[in-house]
């Protein structure tokens, strides 16, 4: 990276708590970076797409997308959570030179959500230690496991791998555990 290129953090006005620690971790990692990082609140998760979109320059060379998607008791958490992760994945598609990381969190309700935290400190991770790529597999798993798109232990056991593969040694204790609580 260059001092011209350009980090965009696109996060949420929601949970603000969990937010704030989330995008303060990003900060203090990309600082390291020789780059220009630039920050911008979406109202909900729906729009981080749209608004990345529009804040993409020729010096863009990776987005961050922060939220937090907590089921409620309608259908929006369904439509939230499939709207905004097909459009990050079409913004991908779009933008194939442009590194893009979504780092939003899909869970049931709010206590699954502090649970995350509860775990990762018993696990003695801290949770601005928790790479992204864990949280977005967390995401994944979540999804996965809401939507019974395969068994509970298929999920778990290519959460673990997937782990392996792209994030650090021992992050897959921490999935493990995480996806055997929900």
């Amino acid at each position: 990276m260059t001092k011209n290129d350009e980090i965009l953090i696109i996060y949420t006005s929601w949970y603000t708590d969990f937010i704030n620690e989330m995008t303060d971790m990003a900060m203090e990692r990309l600082e390291s970076e020789d780059c220009m990082i630039k920050s911008f609140k979406a109202p909900g998760s729906l729009e981080i797409p749209a608004l990345a979109k529009a804040k993409i320059t020729s010096k863009t060379k990776g987005i961050l997308a922060i939220g937090i998607i907590i089921r409620g008791e309608t259908s929006h958490y369904d439509l939230v959570s499939n709207e905004t992760f097909r459009s990050l994945g079409q913004l991908a598609l779009d933008y194939p030179d442009i590194s893009i990381i979504n780092g939003i969190i899909c869970v049931d309700n709010k206590d699954q959500l502090e649970k995350r935290y509860i775990i990762s400190k018993k696990m003695k991770i801290k949770e601005n230690e928790i790479e992204l790529i864990d949280k977005a597999i967390l995401c994944l798993g979540i999804i996965e496991m809401n939507n019974e798109m395969a068994p509970r232990s298929v999920v778990i056991d290519e959460c673990i791998r997937l782990t392996k593969k792209f994030s650090n040694p021992e992050s897959y204790k921490f999935i493990n555990a995480s996806l055997d609580k929900i």
